[in-house]
């Protein structure tokens, strides 16, 4: 597998179209396009944004390394969250984290080791 196959792969097992990546990384709907048809590499700045937006090594992103089933899995709901988180400003992001940290301390002495409640 190739870097343009697996690129439409985390992109699709996401649930983005091109045009919601792109918005998510600032880049244009067309770039998207082209890296995943082949027709264009991108620059190491833009792998890295990749790899760290997936989640993923430059290994894996390449193709040479398989994706991990074992990486931690969001909800629709948490990704909708996460997706809003991202486009907060630094100041929205620290109200957001301080309204979290109200909640969970709420309810960390009935929590054991982080399990889902």
């Amino acid at each position: 597998m190739d870097f343009s196959q697996r690129l439409r792969e985390l992109r699709k097992e996401r649930g983005l179209t091109q045009e919601e990546l792109a918005k998510e990384l600032e880049l244009a709907k067309s770039s998207i396009s082209m890296y995943e048809n082949g027709k264009r590499k991108p620059s190491f700045e833009v792998l890295e944004m990749f790899a760290d937006f997936f989640n993923v090594n430059l290994d894996t992103l390449y193709g040479a390394s398989p994706i991990s089933k074992d990486s931690f899995k969001c909800t629709p709901e948490e990704e909708t969250m996460i997706k809003k988180f991202r486009r907060l400003t630094p100041t929205g992001k620290q109200s957001v984290l301080a309204i979290l940290d109200i909640q969970y301390e709420a309810v960390a002495p009935k929590v054991k080791n982080d399990e889902v409640i």
